[in-house]
């Protein structure tokens, strides 16, 4: 993704793509000020997907903010700059580690 094309929202800025899935993507973004980075998980094929898909999506989205252990990423607050209406697929906000995906 050339810098061009990513967005900026707020004090956040986009930075980069870090993965793409089967319904969404994960970007970093940064904050302009405060330097704090998070990985942001959006769905990117909302209209596409069964009443089964979004009901999984939603329940990975609850289960993370839920979870609390040392060896699972962090769900955070998605930022209010960030976030999506509500009559969409909500995003998912977590800490972002550098050492790539868990495949690696």
């Amino acid at each position: 993704m050339q810098r061009s094309q990513l967005a900026r929202r707020g004090n956040w800025e986009e930075q980069k793509l870090l993965g793409t899935g089967g319904f969404g993507t994960v970007t970093l973004w940064q904050h302009k000020e405060t330097g704090e980075q998070l990985a942001l998980k959006i769905c990117r094929v909302q209209n596409e997907m069964t009443e089964k898909h979004r009901h999984r999506w939603k329940l990975e989205i609850d289960i993370m903010k839920r979870l609390q252990h040392d060896n699972v990423i962090t769900a955070l607050n998605v930022p209010p700059e960030l976030d999506v209406p509500r009559d969409t697929m909500p995003i998912l906000a977590m800490e972002y580690c550098s050492g790539g995906d868990l495949r690696r």
